[in-house]
C-alpha cells in the first residue's frame, strides 16, 4: 500500500501567449511536470480547481498522454485569456485533487522573490534548445504550500 503525501505543495509554471487549442482552451504540461507534480499515468484524471479569491470551483481534467509528450489542463474556461505569466497550482486538498490557482504577470519579480527554488526549463521530446512553438522552453519550480502571492517587494 501506497503512502499518502502529506505535504502540500505549490507547482509554478510559465505559460506562453499561445497554449493549446484552438481558443487556447488549454494549459499544456510537459510530461515530465505532469508527472512530478499531478503524479504518472497514462489516462485523464478529473481535479478541481478554485480561483485565488474566487469561491467559484471548476471541474476539470489533467489529459492523457498526448503524441508530444504533453499531459493538458481541460475545462478551465479563462485558461486561453491568461497569456505569457507564471501560474501557480497550489495543492488544497491532495486526496481530493483540488487545487487553488491563480497567476502573476511581473515574472522577473517571482524568479527574483523565488531565487533559492530550484528553477527547471521544460524540454519538449528530450530536446533542450526549444520548448512549443520555437520557444526556450518553459521556466517552472515545485515550492511547499503555501506558496507566496506578494510580489511587490522581495523581502
Amino acid at each position: 500500500m501506497a503512502v499518502q503525501r502529506q505535504i502540500k505543495r505549490c507547482l509554478i509554471l510559465e505559460t506562453n501567449l499561445w497554449e493549446t487549442g484552438a481558443v487556447k482552451h488549454q494549459i499544456q504540461f510537459p510530461l515530465t511536470i505532469a508527472e512530478e507534480f499531478f503524479g504518472e499515468g497514462d489516462e485523464s484524471t478529473d481535479i478541481q480547481i478554485t480561483i485565488r479569491n474566487s469561491k467559484k470551483t471548476y471541474d476539470c481534467s489533467i489529459s492523457e498522454v498526448y503524441a508530444n509528450s504533453t499531459r493538458r489542463l481541460n475545462q478551465l474556461p479563462w485558461s486561453g485569456a491568461i497569456g505569457h505569466c507564471f501560474v501557480f497550482f497550489e495543492e488544497i486538498d491532495i486526496e481530493q485533487r483540488h487545487y487553488k490557482l491563480w497567476t502573476e504577470y511581473d515574472l522577473a519579480m517571482v524568479v527574483a522573490c523565488y531565487r533559492d527554488c530550484e528553477w527547471r526549463q521544460t524540454t519538449v521530446k528530450g530536446k533542450k534548445k526549444k520548448g512549443g512553438q520555437g520557444n526556450r522552453g518553459r521556466l517552472y519550480c515545485i515550492v511547499p504550500a503555501p506558496a507566496n502571492d506578494d510580489f511587490k517587494t522581495l523581502d
